[in-house]
């Protein structure tokens, strides 16, 4: 399959990595000293392996490997940046509380189901319902078992750990991007670009901190997609193991949250607009491989803790409450009890929501500016409110998340000028179809009218959405690509960092009692940067080299 290519070689870790939380969830699930044991043994045998293949590495191999070391580092580096900054003002004692209020107010406590369920399986007996009226069924478990992978190491509270951890998974569409934008050839200074975009965004921020597994779907969808649809990944998806290899991270991807078969219905269309289709021994291999992964969970939803599909009858069914109906008899149900035209103004009204037509997002800018002239109480009073509006409304909008990168779908009309159809504007062409396929499928799905917020749907359309504005403006200009992204930045560092507090500034620094936190935090940030200015400066980041050794020249041409 060509496993000693370096692009190759990071899907391939993050399929372990997926793979190892998922065989620790089973574990804990058969018992819990088995769970001990497997958790115990994981690291040893982790270390082993290292060894193994370190010994049988050739010089030209060991080449091969520092290729992945750079989007290694800057995953990790972007973890403790992301670490620091949730507890910046402390409250490691309830480290769920503190990752659920550190960007926004009234956050339910979804960031904590997958702790619980990871809880019921060390004490080896889950509840049914688990929390409230939900169901273990009722979320998938790869985040979980990801946690329980860490179990025997794991030191009290249990919480605080399992939010590092969470953070860290989530953490990890940034090596996930890094391999779709390499595996396109994006230039290096364009792919530093966008993930710096990306990262210093606040939604990207509150979703790290706020460990619901989104991101961590994200990261597996993308990381899939990167096989499907990358130019240089071509003699690998034209094999069954290759397409297997995207199956298996797409499942992950499921397995994460049920949210990913957006983004797959999405993806289905641009495989066939690009003449993406596989053989058939290809495709037996990726049903194979789908059918191996998530047959478990759907018998565990079926026969563990039945009956596990109640957001499918929530959002595509349009049916709330709790209820023991077949989802097939409350779709027909429900479409039944609504005319053609109340379900055509319904869809409209997802439509509505992505581009944040329902939203006063404009209004709430203007009153962030209105404050500061005011000034006194009441224009302390009007920041304070009017900026928590702003990072609601660009929270859970599709559009107004975007801000000012909205320019940059408009570039992409310059494919229309013939001399300017590079491979980067075909890039940002090919992701915008995916993006825009999936909101077009979500849309028509959701039953509920405006439940097309982001936390209800795959937040692999935002970062692909990033990704697409940038690289369309970038062939436009490259001066106003940076331009743009400085500005979202810009945007984003005063709503989530200047105007977080305004209202209570002496009481949250009173709190800060964490002060080497915060210069860890910034460290972490200088560290961050240092690695994005070493991509744009590395030749070839990670997708392109040149060896004459013949162990490896086989696999040369996969990446030129």
């Amino acid at each position: 399959m060509g496993s000693k290519e370096p692009l190759v070689l990071g899907l391939i870790g993050l399929a372990t990595l997926a793979a190892v939380g998922y065989l620790a969830f089973w574990a804990w699930f058969l018992n819990p000293r088995i769970g001990r044991v497997v958790g115990f043994l994981l690291p040893f045998v982790s270390v082993a392996l290292c060894f193994k293949v370190a010994r049988s590495v050739s010089d030209a191999d060991w080449k091969l490997l520092r290729r992945t070391l750079s989007p290694l580092v800057l995953t990790l580096s972007v973890t403790l940046l992301v670490v620091f900054t949730c507890f910046s003002y402390g409250e490691t004692a309830n480290a769920n509380a503190a990752a659920r209020d550190r960007f926004a107010k009234r956050m339910p406590s979804d960031n904590e189901l997958p702790f619980i369920f990871a809880n019921g399986l060390i004490d080896g007996w889950v509840r049914s319902p688990m929390a409230g009226d939900w169901l273990s069924s009722d979320r998938p478990p790869l985040q979980t078992g990801m946690f329980l992978a860490h179990m025997p190491y794991i030191m009290q509270p249990r919480a605080l750990d399992y939010t590092i951890v969470g953070i860290g998974l989530q953490s990890l569409w940034v090596f996930a991007l890094w391999m779709l934008l390499s595996g396109y050839g994006v230039d290096r200074r364009l792919i530093a670009l966008i993930i710096a975009v990306c990262l210093f965004s606040g939604f990207t921020f509150l979703n790290s901190v706020y460990i619901w597994p989104k991101l961590l779907a994200a990261t597996y969808a993308i990381a899939g997609a990167s096989v499907l649809l990358a130019n240089k990944l071509e003699p690998i998806r034209s094999r069954p193991l290759g397409l297997a290899l995207a199956a298996a991270l797409i499942t992950f991807g499921l397995l994460a949250h049920g949210g990913t078969m957006f983004a797959i219905l999405g993806l289905v269309p641009m495989m066939l607009v690009l003449r993406r289709i596989p053989n058939v021994r290809s495709c037996w291999a990726a049903l194979a491989a789908v059918a191996i992964l998530y047959l478990p969970w759907f018998l565990y939803q079926k026969l563990v803790d039945p009956p596990g599909d109640r957001l499918l009858k929530w959002h595509i069914a349009g049916a709330i409450d709790v209820t023991p109906q077949p989802f097939g008899k409350l779709l027909i149900q429900n479409y039944r009890s609504r005319t053609l035209s109340q379900v055509i103004d319904n869809k409209i009204d997802n439509m509505k929501t992505v581009f944040g037509g329902d939203s006063a997002l404009a209004k709430s800018f203007i009153d962030t500016f209105r404050g500061f002239f005011i000034g006194g109480d009441a224009g302390t009073n009007m920041i304070d409110t009017s900026s928590l509006d702003v990072r609601v409304i660009k929270g859970f909008r599709f559009f107004p998340e975007l801000d000012i990168l909205i320019v940059g779908f408009l570039a992409i009309t310059v494919g229309g000028v013939r001399q300017l159809r590079t491979p980067t504007w075909r890039f940002s062409l090919t992701l915008t179809g995916w993006v825009a396929a999936t909101i077009l499928i979500w849309c028509a799905l959701m039953f509920i009218p405006g439940s097309t917020v982001l936390h209800q749907g795959t937040y692999a359309i935002v970062i692909l959405s990033y990704a697409a504005c940038l690289s369309a403006t970038w062939v436009v200009s490259t001066r106003l690509a940076v331009a743009l992204g400085l500005l979202h930045i810009f945007i984003n560092i005063v709503y989530y960092v200047l105007l977080l507090h305004i209202n209570q500034p002496d009481e949250i620094m009173a709190e800060a009692s964490w002060y080497g936190v915060l210069v860890f935090a910034l460290l972490s940030a200088c560290a961050v940067v240092y690695q994005l200015f070493r991509i744009a400066k590395t030749e070839n980041p990670i997708s392109s080299y040149t060896t004459k050794n013949s162990h490896t020249a086989a696999f040369h041409g996969l990446i030129v």
